[in-house]
């Protein structure tokens, strides 16, 4: 049985497995170490309002995790909901555990007002692509992007 619960600090170790799984799957290679996980949970905790994290949790062992961001804008009265990473384990895939993260997600977008929920993949990341559509999400904007040199 899966369980969805909020991200705690004891979880990042095993965060950090699912961010590697997903290191592997992109095409533009991310630095992922503890110091940039736990700088990055104490950051995003301090804003419980813009940030929220869930993991998914079966016989407490982390097999997914969604990151969400709130914001407003002058368009959007009640504002939108951005899926910024979601991940789920190789080894428990299509299980529904990834669509389990949409529907919370999309749960917690309608609890805070949102008034839509957008989700970007790399372009070359087709599988996410058709797993976001199949969740009912639409081609309704193209995400561009620039990445910077750090």
């Amino acid at each position: 049985m899966i369980t969805l619960r909020d991200l705690r600090k004891e979880d990042l170790p095993s965060l950090r497995n699912l961010l590697d799984d997903l290191h592997n799957a992109l095409e533009h290679k991310h630095e992922i170490n503890e110091k940039i996980i736990n700088s990055t949970y104490t950051g995003v905790s301090k804003y419980p309002e813009i940030y929220t994290n869930y993991v998914a949790l079966e016989e407490n062992k982390m097999v997914g995790f969604i990151s969400m961001v709130f914001y407003k804008t002058f368009l959007h009265k009640g504002g939108t909901a951005l899926i910024n990473e979601l991940i789920v384990a190789e080894s428990h895939r299509n299980k529904g555990i990834g669509k389990s993260l949409i529907k919370q997600a999309i749960q917690l977008a309608k609890t805070r007002g949102m008034d839509e929920i957008e989700v970007g993949t790399e372009v070359s990341n087709v599988r996410a692509q058709n797993f976001y559509i199949k969740a009912g999400f639409n081609e309704e904007y193209v995400l561009l992007g620039i990445e910077f040199e750090n």
